[in-house]
């Protein structure tokens, strides 16, 4: 996935993943990530997988979108308290 498609899948992805309509989408990023492969807070695997990290905006608070590069599927959201 090149850059301008990971800007493009994150922001197709906003509606569903709860990103602030007002949020701009400030930085993307390529990087690795540990990605568990069971229920939070279980003990088991973590695969190291190559995302995208997508950087929204407002004001103080921040949502980021983890966008897998090989599926171009949200793995991961998290955002500011």
């Amino acid at each position: 996935m090149t850059h301008q498609e990971a800007r493009a899948v994150a922001e197709q992805a906003r509606r569903s993943h709860e990103v602030p309509p007002g949020a701009t989408l400030t930085a993307v990023t390529k990087r690795y990530i540990e990605l568990a492969q069971r229920p939070p807070l279980e003990p088991g695997p973590v695969q190291d997988v190559l995302v995208w990290i997508a950087h929204f905006q407002q004001g103080i608070a921040w949502v980021e979108l983890a966008i897998e590069d090989l599926t171009g599927r949200v793995v991961r959201r998290e955002q500011s308290r």
